[in-house]
């Protein structure tokens, strides 16, 4: 989380992602940084060019008005479909169990509308 911003930009350019999960050093999902949250805030001089990770990213915990959306392998189609009504993408995680009352979620992969639509259209031919 205290990867400078501009390394995620470059990151994002590079694979040609609007998004990258946001983890801690164990691997552990914290958060999202999405590439239109980024250019918002950089345009309006809300953050600048040394900026870290933390300062941009869209945090997952508990009590967040932004709650975190499990989505698993298992996830069925029809609820991604209805996931992506309103979020651009979801993070496909596994869960860890920490102790007997809490979970961490390890990402897997990013998903998108995109992804799901292909799949679809696959599927049918």
């Amino acid at each position: 989380m205290s990867t400078p911003v501009l390394d995620a930009v470059e990151l994002m350019k590079e694979n040609g992602f609007d998004q990258l999960p946001v983890i801690t050093a164990k691997g552990i999902l914290r958060g999202i940084v999405t590439l239109g949250n980024v250019l918002s805030l950089v345009t309006t001089g809300r953050v600048t060019s040394d900026a870290k990770v933390s300062d941009v990213m869209f945090r997952f915990q508990t009590g967040s008005s932004k709650k975190f959306r499990e989505i698993t392998p298992e996830t069925p189609l029809a609820e991604l479909e209805h996931f992506f009504e309103n979020n651009i993408a979801g993070i496909v995680t596994e869960r860890l169990s920490i102790d007997e009352d809490r979970v961490a979620f390890l990402p897997v992969h990013v998903v998108t509308a995109v992804d799901l639509l292909t799949y679809l259209i696959s599927k049918k031919n």
